[in-house]
């Protein structure tokens, strides 16, 4: 009996470890390395890799079931935000992807309809499904983009009289160091907000549950750095031949977290008065938002990197000072505070992503380090602490 319930638990982590590396594999995880070697070279990976992978590992580490039910309770709002404005955040890639990718043979507008379409179907798919189904889908989406992403770096070496020092980072060293601090907070604060996490913490052995999680979601962020070298990309980009199976990886990818979080809007919403309307109206005023930020008007690399905003600076502060500083659940000193922070540091954010000066990013961090200081001295309502 001892053994077949080691087994069935050994089964589940595997399972909701793979769920949330998929749900997390998303337009940051499987594009952002693409923008930073090009930017910074393997530096900016690690940067963006080794407090991606441990931040959100840590996460079923830190909190246990209770915990986690606790957060959900008293933090319901700001967590639908974060998966509203994911689901919004899938689509822009999706549009920006089949535009550049097909714009050629099926028009800009065209490729990316197809795109923003292929999301959508898959997210429908996968917001209908059950529990005991989902983890299995999860895990056929994780060994699809594994495969497909092997296949395509084997397939795409740079050329041999290819001179691999020709493509140096387009930015200097010290420009990582800039980045860093919105990417650790970013990476160590917004999984507490992910409702995806939430689930598959629940749901499996939380501490091999997240460390499944590490390794596999850790494994595709560095296939896709290996496929994003600037020298293969030189020698030939990825090939026609390639093209179909990366762009179905990337949308199943990101039709899966969209559909995920979806999922979880409507669970986390339905037992509230009225929640089941607020639920269906959040879910397509986010897809609404995605679709306009995926259409040729406005999906492009700037666009993009812009809405990391929301995961560098917006999410963390909240998180900072509604869940650590404030007590139970956030009172209006804390969105107070959190306003104040992106009013500071959106700003910078800005001048650093538009200008490729990233020392400006840094002050967004400052700002969301500032208002959780400000948090703490300011009197309590409750003891100081996660709730």
């Amino acid at each position: 009996m001892r053994d077949r319930a080691a087994s069935r638990s050994g089964g589940a982590a595997i399972l909701w470890g793979l769920f949330a590396a998929s749900s997390w594999a998303w337009c940051i995880g499987l594009f952002l390395p693409v923008v930073l070697r090009r930017l910074m070279g393997w530096p900016g990976f690690a940067a963006f890799a080794i407090p991606n992978v441990i931040g959100c590992a840590a996460f079923g580490f830190v909190l246990d079931r209770r915990r986690s039910r606790r957060l959900v309770r008293n933090h319901r709002g700001a967590m639908v935000a974060f998966g509203a404005v994911t689901i919004a955040y899938q689509l822009l890639l999706a549009g920006w992807t089949g535009r550049v990718a097909l714009g050629p043979a099926a028009g800009g507008w065209a490729g990316a309809g197809l795109g923003m379409l292929a999301v959508v179907l898959v997210g429908l798919a996968v917001a209908a499904t059950r529990d005991r189904v989902i983890a299995w889908i999860a895990a056929g989406a994780w060994v699809f983009s594994a495969i497909a992403l092997v296949w395509a770096w084997r397939a795409h070496p740079p050329a041999a009289d290819l001179d691999v020092a020709a493509f140096a980072p387009e930015l200097a060293a010290i420009e990582v160091w800039w980045l860093l601090p919105s990417l650790v907070l970013g990476f160590l604060l917004c999984p507490y907000l992910d409702l995806t996490f939430h689930r598959a913490l629940r749901r499996g052995p939380r501490r091999a549950t997240f460390a499944i999680f590490g390794i596999a979601f850790g494994t595709l962020i560095v296939l896709v750095a290996l496929l994003a070298d600037p020298a293969a990309f030189a020698a030939g980009g990825i090939g026609l031949t390639l093209l179909p199976l990366l762009l179905a990886q990337l949308w199943v990818q990101l039709g899966f977290t969209s559909g995920a979080h979806a999922r979880e809007i409507a669970r986390t919403l339905r037992r509230r008065r009225g929640g089941s309307s607020t639920a269906a109206l959040t879910i397509v005023a986010a897809g609404c938002a995605g679709v306009l930020l995926g259409t040729p008007l406005l999906a492009d690399e700037a666009n993009y990197l812009r809405m990391l905003g929301w995961y560098g600076l917006v999410f963390p502060a909240y998180v900072m000072v509604a869940m650590v500083a404030r007590g139970r659940s956030p009172d209006a000193v804390a969105w107070w505070l959190v306003g104040g922070a992106a009013l500071v540091g959106l700003p910078l954010m800005e001048i650093g992503i538009s200008g490729r000066a990233f020392a400006w990013t840094a002050g967004g961090a400052a700002a969301v380090l500032a208002a959780a200081v400000v948090a703490v001295a300011l009197p309590q309502r409750s003891p100081r602490g996660p709730r």
